[in-house]
């Protein structure tokens, strides 16, 4: 079942009755807002207050935040770019997108680049469940990493692991 989250109170009694029943819940979002923080935080909080692990909640949920920043940003990227008319495959317009898109990262990010994001069919889809004492969470966007753009997340991933 899809609901439109206006406020975390509205959909909370159909979340909570979707935890009781071990039901993943799924959030599509087109930036993150207010909102959409605050929905998957208490979604997670609440997973893991089931199983014992409040030890867990302020990791897992700046990791979910973050995870789906970075989602919506890269979206965000691809509006920006195509508003540019920047083929990102050419690495000299790639960078030039880069610049730009650099040049606009704010706080209102989201407010500016979701409707946008929203027009173009651009979401993050978020999915949060659990199973016994396990915590699953899936952050994916609809749109493929370049492989230029995968091979710099894989750097940083190896750069991060090798600490």
């Amino acid at each position: 079942m899809e609901y439109l989250i206006a406020t975390v109170d509205a959909a909370w009694p159909h979340v909570e009755a979707a935890l009781e029943k071990n039901d993943s819940i799924h959030v599509r979002a087109y930036g993150v807002l207010p909102v959409t923080e605050e929905f998957i935080r208490k979604v997670t909080t609440q997973i893991l207050r089931r199983s014992g692990r409040d030890d867990l909640i302020t990791t897992a949920s700046m990791l979910l935040k973050e995870l789906t920043v970075n989602a919506a940003k890269a979206n965000f990227k691809r509006v920006i770019f195509r508003e540019h008319n920047i083929d990102s495959d050419n690495a000299e317009q790639y960078e030039q997108g880069m610049t730009i898109f650099k040049d606009n990262l704010s706080d209102d990010m989201p407010y500016v680049y979701g409707p946008k994001a929203k027009r173009n069919d651009l979401h993050v889809l978020i999915a949060i469940s659990s199973d016994k004492n396990k915590l699953h969470i899936e952050v994916q966007n609809n749109t493929p990493m370049k492989k230029h753009e995968e091979q710099r997340v894989r750097e940083k991933l190896a750069l991060a692991m090798s600490c």
